[in-house]
């Protein structure tokens, strides 16, 4: 009897889960930044594609954050 009120739930909870709709990209609408680019300051070009720190080390260039990139970011950091 008890196994099968877990069965029961486990199917009711799992339909549930189920039939919901996954978010879609267009219900997260955001403001477009439409200001100047800032560079950031610990950062310097050394050449076409060499980009160094403070401390003259070698760095990867700078890059511009999308949504995308966000959060592949906050899944690598959550992992």
């Amino acid at each position: 009897m008890k196994s099968m009120t877990l069965l029961l739930v486990f199917v009711a909870l799992t339909l549930q889960v189920t039939g919901q709709t996954s978010p879609r990209f267009e219900d997260y609408e955001v403001a477009i930044h439409k200001g100047t680019i800032h560079r950031p300051i610990w950062i310097r070009r050394v050449a076409d594609d060499e980009w160094r720190d403070e401390l003259g080390k070698l760095v990867e260039p700078p890059e511009t954050q999308s949504p995308f990139t966000a959060c592949f970011a906050m899944l690598r950091t959550a992992i």
